[in-house]
């Protein structure tokens, strides 16, 4: 049967430590998001109950003696199949002995769009196995779509703390995150993708775009950080605002290879050899040829001048 409220919209996986709560014996976790099949205990009966979590959990039976905390005795019976929730969950000898609720969990799991999951055509997205979100609530709302459907493109995580209203049961507050990276492009519209995912032009504020217009004009991978703020109105349905980071690394310039001029000869090392002595060119010796052709031609003019005589 398809839910009656969107508050299924925020399914989570509990990310499960062991917490200890009240007294006595067991071991006590603490079990968030949804459950289903619940059998209130009866110990006039005395009659055990159960209550099974998540979509692939296992019935658990509830002793027919368990403690059922206020007004987790009556309340329990409305808020089942539905209503995402944070108990305190005792098991002892095999059996659940105590359930309460606690005022707030942090949850965690992976998203899947599944079909047929409230019967056919009833197609929802899958948290963590322990609630799903109807995928025309999801895909109509831009903000669910970033919160819960970014993370289903793009195979990340939602993360998500709630805030229990400990009088009710159901809860009054909650913050989930996701984050997603990869190439940007412009998807039209005003939308824009980071890798796999949409963000839709109704959650991108004016600095968060143009981080994404620099990064995509440089060709580099940005990181979107989706933060959902959630309350609730008073028939249930969830308002959700959506804050983002953007961040992008710059390319790293490459140095352009310097010239190196050579080096001067001022510049060049002494080697401690003496400078190479340059020979006689050929204008010298030619000209000390003529001197002494001059000088022996004289000397022979004047010899014959002196036999003459």
């Amino acid at each position: 049967m398809r839910p009656a409220s969107p508050l299924i919209a925020l399914a989570v996986l509990l990310l499960g430590a062991g917490v200890a709560l009240g007294g006595g014996s067991g071991t006590t976790t603490v079990e968030g998001g949804t459950y289903f099949d619940y059998l209130a205990p009866d110990p006039g009966g005395p009659t055990d109950g159960g209550i099974r979590f998540g979509f692939s959990g296992v019935a658990e039976v509830i002793a027919a003696d368990a403690v059922l905390v206020p007004p987790a005795d009556t309340n329990l019976a409305f808020l089942g199949n539905g209503t995402p929730t944070c108990l305190a969950v005792t098991r002892e000898g095999g059996a659940i002995t105590r359930i309460e609720f606690v005022a707030e969990c942090n949850v965690s799991g992976t998203v899947m769009r599944v079909d047929d999951v409230f019967g056919p055509g009833g197609d929802a997205y899958i948290i963590g196995d322990r609630l799903a979100a109807p995928a025309d609530f999801v895909e109509g709302i831009p903000e669910f779509a970033a919160l819960i459907g970014v993370p289903a493109a793009s195979g990340g995580n939602l993360d998500v703390v709630f805030q229990i209203d400990l009088a009710t049961g159901a809860p009054s507050s909650f913050i989930g995150q996701t984050s997603v990276t990869g190439p940007v492009s412009d998807l039209g519209g005003g939308d824009i993708g980071i890798g796999d995912a949409t963000l839709r032009t109704a959650v991108i504020d004016d600095a968060s775009r143009a981080l994404l217009e620099e990064a995509a004009a440089l060709g580099v991978d940005a990181t979107a950080v989706i933060v959902g703020l959630g309350t609730f109105q008073e028939q249930g349905d969830p308002i959700l605002q959506i804050e983002l980071t953007v961040t992008y690394s710059a390319p790293t310039p490459v140095a352009s290879p310097v010239p190196t001029a050579a080096p001067s000869a001022a510049a060049l090392p002494d080697t401690g050899s003496a400078p190479a002595q340059a020979g006689p060119s050929w204008l010298s010796v030619g000209a000390f040829a003529l001197l002494v052709a001059g000088w022996l031609a004289s000397a022979l003019t004047h010899r014959r001048r002196q036999s003459r005589v």
